[in-house]
């Protein structure tokens, strides 16, 4: 082999060519990373749903501990006056 050939063939080259083998790796690692996308998009999606549901579910239990709170006061009162209904 000649000294230029040699230098030619162990330097960095690209070639014009397109291998289908690395072709269709590529299509598959980028259907995979789409279908990963998704799958991550909608799971994101069910936990911020829940997350509103949680959120919600807190406010409604706030409320009745609110109302269940006023209504013992009342009663407090009402022992303290000495008006039990006895």
């Amino acid at each position: 082999m000649s000294e230029e050939r040699r230098r030619d063939y162990e330097n960095w080259h690209l070639d014009k060519r397109v291998n289908v083998g690395h072709l269709l790796t590529t299509l598959v690692i980028a259907g995979g990373l789409f279908i990963w996308a998704m799958n991550t998009d909608s799971r994101i999606t069910r936990l911020e749903v829940r997350q509103e549901q949680s959120t919600r579910t807190a406010q409604e239990i706030k409320g009745e501990l609110q109302i269940l709170n006023r209504k013992m006061d009342r009663l407090i009162e009402n022992l303290m006056n000495g008006r039990n209904g006895h």
